[in-house]
């Protein structure tokens, strides 16, 4: 047999498959709690879960995986050089790549090229050779930015080779990662590139060391931000590609889990639900480029709307009683429950108190989760630290012990932010165990907690849980309805506005304003996929008036998509006329090697396809693809159109020439 191992480490979940390359059938899939301080931990429980099988018969494994979006959003990562060649400071700084930027060690020299390619300075040969020097033994990789650089890569070239030349670390230049013009987002984005190069390899390096282990020899693969799947070598020269890869292969594994290539596919997760929408089986890709961590890169990725809500959102209580879905994540209690048998009797115990608060959950407890040495906590940190001890304690209990008021006394939030401590807390996934729609860990336990919430908010068992999923669905529906308008009209929308929210309760089947009633007819189907899908989506798909598709095996549905994914490598070249008083000088032709005149559009088209089609097929074979590789050419003009009374024809402003080259991995094309 040729068997795919697909793994996807997601915020809570890491989730692993084995598939049939030739039938394309599901042969075995588990789950494992993802571990955030070292997520091959993670990885070798999953693999594990899995059970028995001839490691001999696994010919791929492709991994998609949070840790470079959690790196930038969080400001990890290694030390990194931005050098950016042609750039003021003043600009950089007006950007706000001074105070907030992440990487701090910046090098500008003088050198650059204008909007046609032609050189604005030449580079400074003895100021690289400085900043070089200066910077080698303080950083682990560099990025290379020139002004200009897509349209003549020169500067960036050369500086590449001396980089290499004079300290063998790791260096990615802009013209390698993005055709943008944008200078400043191409400087973000090789910053950010080099920061994550040595992540990237730790993690893809102690993946290998599991699959070793495990006697798994055979080729890696990792999933982009755009779905698309590279080798293991190339992700770690390119590691920022990879962020928003876990969204991505969710779009790719719903698709081909769904068979419907047009849809809109909701994954509901541990921490967040990301819905994307899919046409002739394409995800949208963000023109403008990924934010991640609030700064505008040039990184090619779905386009993902992404909600603070999943199955283990912190449900809380506001003044009224009146329950409120968090984005913050918590440990469920009914998992912490089954890990730890401390939290059931203190279950027992919170539920006699008469104490409430909005403040501070019902049924709210802390624990350690990591080390704290690599951070400076203050007095009341190490208290509260200290206090904690090894078991998980409820946030009363630690109070009382600390000799506070009250448990919102209890200032946790550095500790949480900085992963120390971890918060354990109620879920939609403790609603599910107690409904009993779900049974994976501690039912009591889950019983008990929705007890206490239902009194707190003055409400039935029954009614209380019908009262939270209600909550939940109407959150996704709003969610789904917002990115179908959002798509429509290319901007963001919310529901903020007193006609707008009225209109969407409506729509949501809210008994208000009685004189008018809105029916929704989505053309679309939901293609729902994560583990609790079934328990909300089938009254989502109602409220908006679309189909519902439930694909099997929907729980593992992004690990699917890590191991089912295409290569898909692009190259971009363009064609610029040279216009002079006299009339047209010649074309030049703008490729990621070089710049090149030409005497007629004729040739410089030639010249172009040639070039781009070679280029987009190496990047294609070095991506992991096998010797069937389609190439495929696309062409946009810009074309000026002249003033009224001036005649029909207009003249060539720009051309593009985009190669496309599709294809599989060696193992199975």
């Amino acid at each position: 047999m040729r068997l795919g191992l697909g793994i996807d480490t997601g915020g809570t979940y890491t989730d692993s498959v084995i598939i049939d390359f030739e039938t394309g059938k599901v042969i075995k899939k588990a789950k494992a709690l993802t571990t955030r301080y070292d997520l091959s931990v993670g990885i070798a429980d999953s693999i594990d879960n899995l059970g028995d099988f001839d490691p001999s018969e696994i010919r791929l494994v492709s991994a998609s995986t949070t840790l470079a979006t959690n790196s930038i959003v969080e400001g990890k990562g290694a030390r990194a050089c931005l050098l950016g060649i042609g750039y003021d400071r003043d600009t950089l700084y007006n950007y706000g790549l001074k105070d907030s930027f992440p990487i701090k060690v910046v090098k500008l020299i003088n050198g650059g090229h204008d909007i046609q390619g032609y050189q604005i300075h030449p580079l400074d040969i003895s100021a690289l050779k400085e900043a070089i020097l200066d910077t080698k033994d303080i950083v682990d990789a560099y990025g290379v930015s020139a002004y200009g650089g897509v349209r003549n890569p020169e500067h960036e070239i050369k500086a590449k080779e001396m980089i290499k030349e004079m300290t063998g670390l790791p260096v990615i230049c802009g013209h390698d990662l993005t055709s943008n013009l944008n200078s400043i987002r191409r400087a973000i984005t090789v910053a950010f590139n080099a920061r994550l190069v040595p992540v990237i390899r730790e993690l893809l390096t102690s993946i290998k060391v599991v699959l070793h282990k495990r006697g798994i020899d055979a080729p890696l693969m990792v999933v982009k931000g755009d779905g698309h799947i590279v080798s293991d070598e190339l992700a770690m020269e390119r590691p920022v590609e990879t962020v928003l890869s876990g969204p991505a292969a969710s779009i790719t594994g719903g698709s081909n889990l769904s068979g419907v290539d047009t849809g809109i596919v909701v994954d509901m997760g541990g921490t967040t639900t990301d819905i994307a929408i899919i046409r002739n089986g394409i995800p949208n890709v963000k023109i403008d480029g990924a934010i991640v961590g609030g700064w505008r890169t040039s990184i090619r990725a779905a386009d993902i709307q992404t909600s603070g809500l999943g199955g283990d959102s912190h449900i809380t209580l506001d003044r009224s009683g009146k329950v409120t879905l968090s984005p913050q994540r918590v440990i469920p209690i009914c998992l912490a429950s089954a890990k730890y048998k401390e939290i059931l009797p203190e279950l027992r115990q919170l539920a006699l108190r008469e104490w409430t608060s909005y403040l501070v959950g019902p049924t709210d407890f802390l624990i350690r989760m990591k080390n704290s040495n690599h951070y400076a906590m203050n007095e009341n940190e190490k208290s509260i630290y200290n206090a904690l001890g090894e078991k998980p304690m409820s946030s009363y209990s630690l109070a009382v012990k600390l000799g506070l008021l009250h448990p919102a006394l209890l200032n946790t939030i550095a500790l949480e932010e900085h992963g120390i401590i971890g918060r354990i807390g109620f879920t939609p996934t403790d609603l599910l165990h107690a409904e009993g729609t779900y049974s994976v860990w501690d039912v009591e336990s889950a019983r008990l907690a929705t007890e206490i919430y239902a009194r707190h908010s003055e409400m039935e068992f029954k009614d209380f849980i019908a009262y939270v999923k209600n909550e939940v669905i109407d959150k996704l529906s709003t969610e789904i309805f917002s990115k179908l308008i959002t798509d429509e009209i290319d901007d963001f929308v919310s529901f903020d506005s007193k006609v707008s929210s009225l209109l969407l309760h409506k729509i949501l089947g809210k008994k208000i304003m009685s004189d008018v009633d809105v029916k929704t007819s989505v053309k679309m189907p939901i293609i729902a996929i994560g583990a609790p899908v079934t328990a909300y989506f089938p009254a989502v798909a109602s409220q908006l008036g679309a189909e519902l598709i439930v694909p099997e095996h929907a729980e593992v549905a992004n690990a699917i998509g890590a191991i089912t994914g295409s290569i898909i490598e692009a190259v971009e070249v363009l064609i610029d006329p040279i216009y002079s008083p006299a009339g047209l000088v010649c074309y030049t032709v703008h490729t990621p090697e070089e710049k090149v005149d030409l005497p007629d559009l004729t040739s410089a088209t030639a010249f172009a396809e040639r070039t781009a089609k070679r280029l987009a097929k190496e990047k294609a074979i070095r991506a992991g693809a096998g010797k069937q590789i389609d190439v495929k050419i696309q062409r946009a003009d810009e074309i000026a159109k002249p003033a009224q009374g001036y005649g029909e024809a207009g003249f060539l402003l720009s051309s593009h020439i985009k190669a496309i080259a599709i294809g599989k991995p060696d193992i199975i094309s």
